[in-house]
């Protein structure tokens, strides 16, 4: 294979995996963001006026006072930017890998790092 047709698949893999990504974090946001909401069940130990979502790192939040009838909000982009990469790290990366090593020759990809005939016992 070509190294220039090489780069360009690493390239496609990589921008099919970011928007898998994007929509895996989508998608737990979201779901976290139901569990919030999730307030008239009788089994809901949170707080009626305060929901945060953002898993494993909470990136919003906000809180309802009494005295106030407009929310008070919060965000943290640093958390934000952290759960994109686990989530990328988690979800793009293993694509990545996977679709690369299945376009390489059966020989290359059967071969180990070291050479098993060098390792004493």
């Amino acid at each position: 294979m070509k190294k220039g047709r090489t780069a360009v698949l690493i390239l496609r893999y990589t921008v099919i995996g970011t928007v898998l990504s994007i929509l895996v974090f989508f998608s737990i946001s979201f779901l976290d963001l139901l569990y919030d909401l999730d307030t008239f069940s009788p089994y809901a130990q949170r707080n009626a006026f305060q929901f945060d979502f953002g898993v494993p790192f909470t990136y919003y939040g906000e809180q309802f006072i009494y005295t106030n009838t407009l929310p008070v909000t919060r965000f943290n982009f640093l958390n934000l930017l952290m759960d994109c990469v686990i989530t990328w790290l988690l979800i793009a990366l293993p694509y990545i890998i996977y679709k690369v090593r299945k376009r390489m020759p059966k020989e290359t990809r059967s071969k180990d790092l070291i050479d098993q005939s060098e390792i004493e016992l």
